[in-house]
């Protein structure tokens, strides 16, 4: 599921980023980025032992104006 807001104002893109860095309190770690450029100040993600995957990211669409997405995925059962 992705919950995608265009023009965010940023105390939702506070709280967003709040609410997911509390995950820590329920089992979740921050993910470490992979690339090596540096990391986007409200770009996160962070995965529980069972695969459950929450994370957020900002960036900016092609006709130049402001998108925050937040995205949760869950394990795919077999």
């Amino acid at each position: 599921m992705t919950r995608t807001v265009d023009y965010p104002p940023a105390e939702y893109i506070q709280q967003a980023v709040q609410r997911i860095e509390s995950l820590t309190e329920k089992g979740f770690t921050r993910q470490p980025r992979k690339r090596p450029d540096p990391e986007p100040a409200n770009d996160r993600t962070y995965r529980d032992d069972r695969n459950y995957v929450v994370s957020t990211r900002a960036y900016i669409a092609g006709d130049g104006h402001p998108v925050f997405e937040i995205a949760a995925t869950t394990p795919c059962a077999v």
